[in-house]
């Protein structure tokens, strides 16, 4: 799974000097043409660029790792950057970063132990803080929410590591059910905060969950005012996505992806939910992240009755350890309708104690249906 979010952003945020500008020209910096390739999931691009740097061992590493996560998902990024830190057991960048992939895929005891060596060797590090509040925020918001307070008050920080502050900020706000507050806050930011904070994905997806037309409102001007910024218009397409109004979002991701800002995969899914099923498979062909784009495929093959397909496609999707619950049922479905009634049933019995419990008990009532006739 793609994450161009949080950890990535933070990442190339401490990398760069503080007062360097967030704009600025990328062929005097390998760090942000790095961050731009990778952003634009031009991987082989990276991975060439990667092998022309001069730097740090470590350095080097960790840009690695990212380009992992980035292309091949974080599985496979923390085995790397794992086998990477028996060559160099000294360093702290590799371990901070390591930390920060063990948050999130969820192994909040091995974060927390990284987290207490990192302390001990650097406390006053913004990226072992940002850490800190990061798993803060996984169980306690309130913790997070002061401890961003009392961060941001301790320092001069530039805009990248403000926006990192006020992404943490929002997410505890949003924890703690303060979704009006928090809407609040991102509407009176100075415009320059706003639009640092959009670069960031993950705060662009919290953004999009707020319903509040303020964030709209705070948005619009800004799309008006930068149309060829890709990050802009994808937040306008976030919003209105999970407003469930596909049909406005579609053309706010087209504008994106023709301004350079990825997104394929977003303007298949409006597609999808639109029903403009070969349009979506089109542009499903463009998605570089090789997970997504298999799981999106299946996903429009069943919703395009092409069954057989679909069948076929999932012994792919499960081999590579992509198959949630909805393939699961998607898949008993599609067994279903090629008459292989008999498998269905098997995979939608296993569903029963499920979210999906009731879909999967209509599917067998009507495979039981089916045999009676």
């Amino acid at each position: 799974m793609k994450t161009s979010n949080l950890f990535l952003y933070l990442c190339f945020g401490l990398l760069l000097a503080p007062n360097q500008k967030a704009y600025g020209n990328t062929e005097k910096s390998p760090t942000l043409l790095l961050q731009t390739l990778i952003n634009a999931e031009r991987y082989d691009a990276a991975e060439q660029l990667l092998t022309q740097l001069d730097g740090e061992p470590d350095l080097i590493v960790l840009y690695q790792t990212i380009l992992r996560q980035q292309r091949d998902g974080i599985v496979v990024a923390l085995e790397y950057i794992r086998e990477e830190i028996e060559k160099f057991p000294e360093t702290l960048l590799l371990r901070e970063h390591l930390a920060k992939l063990s948050l999130q895929a969820g192994q909040i005891d091995a974060a927390k132990e990284l987290l207490l060596q990192l302390k001990q060797a650097k406390p006053q590090s913004l990226s072992t803080v940002l850490l800190q509040i990061d798993i803060l925020l996984s169980h306690t918001p309130q913790e997070a929410l002061d401890m961003v307070l009392a961060t941001r008050e301790a320092n001069a920080w530039s805009l990248p590591q403000q926006a990192m502050l006020d992404t943490r900020f929002i997410s505890a706000l949003m924890k703690l059910g303060l979704e009006h507050t928090a809407a609040n806050y991102f509407a009176e930011l100075p415009s320059l905060r706003q639009k640092e904070l959009l670069h960031n994905s993950n705060a662009v997806r919290l953004l999009s969950r707020l319903k509040s037309p303020k964030i709209r409102q705070a948005l619009m001007p800004l799309h008006l005012e930068h149309p060829s910024q890709g990050h802009i218009s994808s937040a306008l397409g976030y919003i209105y996505a999970h407003q469930g109004e596909y049909g406005q979002a579609l053309p706010y991701f087209q504008k994106s992806h023709l301004s350079g800002h990825p997104s394929a995969f977003e303007i298949g899914e409006m597609l999808l939910h639109l029903d403009r099923h070969e349009e979506a498979m089109h542009h499903n062909i463009q998605v570089p992240n090789p997970e997504k784009k298999l799981q999106q495929r299946f996903n429009i093959l069943v919703r395009s009755k092409q069954y057989s397909r679909a069948v076929n496609l999932f012994t792919q999707l499960k081999s590579k350890g992509l198959a949630n619950q909805t393939s699961h049922y998607f898949y008993a479905y599609s067994l279903a309708q090629t008459g292989q009634k008999e498998k269905a049933a098997k995979v939608a019995g296993a569903l029963l104690n499920s979210q999906l419990e009731k879909q999967a008990e209509e599917l067998l009532k009507n495979l039981r249906l089916a045999d009676t006739l």
